[in-house]
């Protein structure tokens, strides 16, 4: 059976069904097949830090992250810098609220600006999504639900 004469399953990130039947209807037109599409409405919410020499503070606000939300956590450097994934599923809404708050006290705490990219928060909030590039990884932190480091590599 070609590819074409399947049915290609492939989830969407997205809160809204027009959007993602509009998808579906597009990739039909193009790639001449049928599309099934399921709906995803829960993020993680993932940080980046471009500044090396700031990895005691980004992981001190990492480690306070997964306090507050009783989850766990991953550390990942990059050539460029690190990244952080909160193993939590978020709600659009929580997922949303929470980039908001992290704006807020980036305005409030100018230091958050030195080990947090802007740029990366602004634009998940646009998009309605967050995506992290994770190339080249050389180094794995993982924290436990208290906020402590169980593993370092």
């Amino acid at each position: 059976m070609a590819w074409h004469e399947r049915v290609v399953r492939f989830r969407i990130n997205t809160h809204s069904i027009r959007v993602a039947l509009r998808t579906a209807r597009l990739l039909e037109a193009v790639m001449g097949g049928r599309f099934d599409i399921a709906i995803s409405t829960k993020n993680f919410i993932l940080l980046d830090c471009d500044d090396k020499s700031a990895i005691e503070l980004f992981t001190e606000f990492c480690r306070g992250l997964c306090r507050e939300y009783a989850s766990r956590g991953f550390m990942y450097e990059t050539p460029h810098g690190f990244h952080f994934v909160l193993l939590k599923f978020m709600s659009f809404p929580r997922w949303r609220t929470f980039y908001r708050w992290l704006l807020r006290m980036m305005d409030e705490e100018p230091e958050l600006e030195d080990i947090i990219d802007r740029a990366h928060i602004e634009a998940c909030l646009r998009r309605g999504y967050a995506t992290l590039r994770l190339v080249q990884l050389r180094r794995y932190l993982m924290i436990d639900e208290t906020g402590e480091v169980i593993f370092y590599e």
